[in-house]
């Protein structure tokens, strides 16, 4: 009960900060992985056209995002601090899987107990599937990073950004923002 509390007050302390953090980052697009990362494209199946944007829980937020591109895919791993390059395979016309590929950005100031350690990550699970839906919004359904030195996944439940931001909910339904 104990831990749960001191993550209940550091989830506090990290969300109440990201408040402050919000109209600066949307000053400075700098912070996004997109704008700054000079990595080269991955290789990848093509995906459908309608798909490529930007995709959130909240348009506003800007924070927090699943970003689809013809070369690289994006997700907001926790708040502004780290995002990592996923790989997305069509299943099927609405079906796809998210396969963690590496760490886009990783900022210095996050916790040392919050980092993700590249090589620790498995490349071949899968840590989520997303379904395209009639009324073109995006069901994301998250599993975690599976961590091979702990043997466990990270970043499950409410430790991944767009659940938390969707109240704990999981699945969390994205839509486009751009």
């Amino acid at each position: 009960m104990q831990a749960n509390n001191i993550t209940f007050i550091l989830l506090f302390i990290f969300l109440f900060s990201l408040e402050g953090n919000a109209q600066s980052y949307n000053k400075n697009k700098s912070l996004h992985p997109k704008t700054a990362s000079n990595k080269k494209p991955g290789k990848g199946k093509t995906l459908p056209s309608d798909l490529e944007g930007e995709w959130a829980v909240n348009c506003g937020n800007g924070l927090t995002t699943f970003s689809i591109g013809k070369e690289e895919n994006i997700i907001s791993l926790y708040g502004n601090s780290i995002y990592i390059n996923v790989q997305v395979e069509k299943l099927t016309d609405r079906e796809y899987i998210l396969k963690f590929k590496n760490i886009a950005t990783q900022e210095n100031w996050v916790e040392e107990s919050l980092k993700i350690t590249e090589s620790d990550i498995s490349k071949d699970k899968i840590i989520g599937k997303f379904f395209i839906k009639k009324d073109g919004k995006v069901e994301l359904h998250w599993i975690g990073l599976y961590n091979m030195k702990k043997q466990k996944l990270d970043y499950a439940g409410k430790d991944f950004s767009l659940i938390r931001e969707n109240r704990g909910k999981n699945p969390v339904i994205l839509e486009k923002c751009s």
